[in-house]
């Protein structure tokens, strides 16, 4: 299968090869549609459900390998509040990014990038980026002679969190954001 992304939440897969989709047989040159589910068309329905009388929603992903629900359970629950975020330090030197608030950073086409700025050189170390999809440095330099890292990520649902490598050597005038996600620049506690 050949994946285009269409816009957010629909992806085209492409058939290249025969292949079989849950009993089905599709053949080469056919194509599938896989649409996620509207944030807002789900908390209308959970909202019609309590209307009619029902107690609670039951909201699930179809098992496999891998798969998530696009929304968190809380994410749908929740009446207005936004995002918020919480980065913390911790030996050797890895960063953990939670979302403390009750709603999500749900999955983004460009992906969410976790920005670390340090006015010093070496506030950075060259190691994998654990949890995080990637780690990049501007110019190709070493993290080490870096004055900026950035670590991406698809989403962070409310109440998880994701965990670097080895990413921060010491303190010394660190600061984070997360692009995107409305946050100002906030000084990172390495105590």
């Amino acid at each position: 299968l050949e994946a285009e992304v269409l816009a957010a939440g629909v992806t085209v897969l492409r058939v290249a090869k025969e292949v079989e989709v849950a009993g089905t047989r599709i053949s080469p040159g056919e194509i599938l549609v896989h649409r996620m589910p509207e944030e807002r068309a789900l908390r209308e329905m959970a909202e019609a459900a309590r209307e009619a009388g029902a107690r609670s929603v039951i909201y699930f992903a179809l098992p496999g390998p891998g798969l998530r629900a696009s929304y968190s359970a809380r994410h749908l629950a929740a009446v207005g509040g936004g995002v918020e975020l919480a980065l913390e330090w911790r030996p050797p030197g890895e960063v953990v990014l939670r979302n403390v608030g009750a709603v999500d950073l749900p999955v983004r086409l460009e992906g969410w990038e976790l920005v670390l700025q340090s006015e010093e050189m070496g506030a950075f170390l060259s190691a994998g980026p654990g949890e995080f999809g990637e780690n990049r440095v501007e110019g190709g330099l070493p993290a080490e002679a870096a004055g900026e890292l950035v670590l991406r990520f698809a989403k962070l649902a409310a109440g998880e969190r994701i965990v670097s490598g080895a990413v921060v050597a010491r303190s010394g005038g660190l600061r984070w954001r997360v692009a995107g996600a409305g946050e100002e620049w906030r000084a990172l506690d390495l105590e």
